[in-house]
């Protein structure tokens, strides 16, 4: 998932929902899952301040972080829109527009289930153990 930690909306509802979804699944599903969050904000995102982070939703949550360009190329590989910095206020705060949607890779390290936001933690349940491969 590409997301920040400031974000005010999306992020915290998707990180939530997943960490709800992973308690649910089946050992056998949960243990073959690993799930990164890619900062859209490398100069806020801390690797510390992306541990505090993501620990409010599941300590095993994978924080990355990179230079801005490395993330740009990042989210091109994936078929995602470059995030883009959107100045808030006089003070230089901003906000980060950024894609919403959960990428699910397989093992052979292609997409195959794209969740975006508000898809039903049941739905997330159903799909999760096809991609390690075991049947729901």
């Amino acid at each position: 998932y590409f997301g920040y930690t400031h974000c005010p909306d999306a992020c915290p509802i998707q990180l939530k929902v997943l960490a709800d979804v992973m308690k649910t699944l089946q050992p056998e599903v949960r243990d073959q899952l690993d799930v990164v969050f890619v900062t859209t904000d490398p100069v806020r995102d801390t690797p510390d301040v992306m541990r505090a982070y993501l620990d409010q939703f599941d300590s095993t949550f994978i924080g990355l972080t990179g230079t801005d360009a490395e993330l740009a190329d990042l989210q091109i590989a994936a078929g995602l829109p470059v995030a883009v910095a959107e100045p808030l206020d006089e003070n230089g705060g901003y906000l980060i527009g950024h894609a919403t949607q959960v990428l699910a890779f397989g093992p052979d390290g292609i997409c195959n289930e794209v969740f975006p936001l508000g898809v039903r933690e049941s739905d997330w349940a159903a799909a999760l153990p096809g991609l390690v491969g075991v049947s729901g």
